[in-house]
């Protein structure tokens, strides 16, 4: 039984006064009590944002166009609480799996648009605000359908972009193993390419990518 958890599950659902390794663990135990989880899948993104301190994209509490009023939401009050705090939930959940004999992974949402048409919603990175040209329909805001707004791989720069955040998630967290997840959302280039010899391309090159990088992180770890 794998038990994929949610980005913001842990900050959103637990007061501030949780936000700390033993509410950490505590989280944990609850989620997989009864012992039938075999796998433990831990989400760290929304999109290109994350809920941890990252080199590559913006913070859910990192100040960015659009969305000032992030840090107003618990997972943006909490996230930002966990890193002050010096506080790594993902770090704790991955050691408390292996003490339970759960197999950690890592999950990435490749095109997260949650709230992608709230100006306070924590998804709107700096990287998404500053280049509506990379979206599914350009320029769209997610006005009719979120998933207007997710970001269209056949632009090089969102492969490399989202690839990266790939890499530093591995390199920072020592998992078994790491999952792309494209259910949510699915929708990963624009409509009139879909099905296309260069849609394929583009989407298999993000896939050597992410391959590339779990074997060299691999081969350090052995």
């Amino acid at each position: 039984l794998i038990l994929n958890n949610d980005c913001t599950h842990f900050q959103q659902a637990c007061p501030a006064e949780k936000m700390t390794v033993a509410g950490a663990e505590e989280y944990f135990d609850a989620m997989t009590t009864g012992g039938k989880v075999t796998h433990f899948f831990i989400c760290a993104n929304g999109k290109s944002v994350t809920y941890h301190e990252s080199k590559v994209p913006d913070t859910c509490w990192s100040p960015s166009p659009g969305r000032d009023g992030a840090l107003d939401l618990p997972w943006g009050v909490n996230s930002r609480l966990l890193h002050e705090r010096g506080v790594d939930p993902v770090r704790i959940w991955i050691d408390r799996s292996r003490q339970r004999g759960i197999s950690p992974w890592l999950s990435l949402r490749v095109n997260d648009v949650h709230d992608i048409n709230k100006p306070w919603g924590c998804t709107r990175s700096r990287f998404w605000v500053e280049h509506p040209e990379f979206r599914c329909v350009p320029g769209s805001e997610g006005e009719k359908s979120w998933q207007d707004a997710a970001y269209d791989f056949m632009h090089p720069e969102v492969c490399e972009h989202m690839a990266a955040l790939s890499r530093e998630m591995m390199e920072r967290w020592d998992a078994d193993g790491f999952e792309c997840d494209f259910l949510r959302f699915f929708h990963h280039v624009r409509s009139e390419a879909e099905g296309t010899l260069m849609a394929v391309e583009a989407m298999t090159d993000f896939m050597r990518r992410i391959r590339k990088a779990a074997d060299e992180v691999g081969a350090r770890r052995g």
